[in-house]
């Protein structure tokens, strides 16, 4: 290798045990670099190690190292527990779906199911009661890892964060249009069939409003949700889809019911306050989800590598705990301690 080889602009940036630069077509979607300055003859090491990874302590190079070696099985582990919930999911939906038109079939197949050996059955049920736990878990690791190795490469945590939502921005932009236009048709159907409100909702089992545990049973459902159209989104964008249109339909549903009943002023106190920072946080996980979609088919037809995927799949932990959930949990106070105070004040 020769010395001009040497000097080019990218070696002098470090990557880090993990490649974060390739997460959502960062390096399309960063923010300009300010110049570097000239580096002395005494910075430039004859080993191919940057100047940063050179500045490391010993112990810093062990465990970034260590990180090196984990991130990969974590991943997997992540990723392929992922792809046994959306089994699990697409299984329960056709047996729901298709159980009334042969009942004596799936009948058989669920006394088979309780024959099973009791280890194996016990596996079974502790997953379907822990299974979003578990995947929160491993979401949790996977972004610890790469939060580790991001902050040894002594990078911009801001800076990152900013490229990624810069990266999922047109994503985001499509579920929103897609939000509304589930939204307002939803309105008129509710206008001319109003019956659909009660066929969805039934509010009497809800508990009162200011306790701590709706503030917590809100925040939890809704952070499921967000997981669920983030890291279930992989599978051709699907899942953010459906959900944003049946949220949205939903939505049109109550506004209308509102108004007419309320009216419009009501409407806006008890929608505003919290809905503000819960409605975003909703569509940028479905854009995230919708992206990740979009980029699995990619990879499918050989226009984009795996390795771009997992990066992707990683950087969608910084957004989920990083960006996700905070506003969720701001949403979830402000939608129990703000505005159903404000509601009983008002009217």
């Amino acid at each position: 290798m020769n010395n001009d080889q040497k000097t080019e602009p990218e070696s002098s940036e470090f990557k880090g045990a993990i490649d974060f630069d390739s997460a959502f077509g960062i390096v399309s979607a960063s923010a300009p670099q300010s110049p570097q300055p000239p580096q002395s003859s005494k910075s430039q090491p004859p080993a191919p190690h940057s100047p940063k990874s050179q500045s490391l302590t010993p112990q810093q190079l062990s465990l970034q190292q260590l990180l090196s070696r984990v991130s990969g099985p974590l991943f997997w582990i992540f990723f392929g527990f992922m792809i046994l919930i959306f089994i699990g999911y697409a299984a329960y939906f056709m047996f729901a779906v298709l159980a009334p038109f042969n009942p004596q079939f799936f009948s058989s197949i669920l006394n088979a199911v309780y024959k099973l050996p009791t280890p194996i059955l016990t596996v079974l049920s502790l997953f379907i009661v822990f299974h979003m736990a578990i995947a929160a878990v491993l979401a949790l690791l996977n972004f610890i890892v790469s939060f580790a190795d991001f902050y040894l490469s002594k990078k911009s945590i801001k800076t990152y964060l900013i490229s990624l939502l810069q990266s999922v921005s047109k994503p985001v932009l499509w579920m929103t249009v897609l939000f509304l236009g589930a939204l307002i048709p939803s309105y008129v159907v509710g206008y001319f069939y109003p019956e659909i409100f009660e066929f969805l909702f039934n509010f009497s089992n809800l508990p009162e409003d200011g306790s701590l545990s709706v503030m917590v049973y809100i925040f939890l459902n809704n952070t499921r949700i967000v997981f669920m159209l983030m890291f279930l989104g992989f599978i051709f964008g699907l899942l953010p889809i459906v959900i944003i249109l049946v949220n949205g339909f939903t939505i049109g549903i109550v506004a209308e019911y509102t108004i007419k009943y309320e009216g419009v002023v009501y409407l806006l106190t008890g929608l505003i306050p919290h809905g503000i920072i819960e409605i975003p946080a909703i569509l940028l996980g479905a854009g995230v989800g919708y992206g990740s979609g979009v980029l699995a088919s990619n990879v499918l037809i050989g226009r984009k590598t795996f390795e771009d995927f997992k990066q992707n799949f990683i950087g969608m932990t910084w957004i989920f705990f990083l960006i996700a959930v905070p506003l969720l949990f701001i949403a979830a106070i402000i939608e129990v301690y703000v505005t159903g105070p404000l509601l009983g004040v008002v009217f």
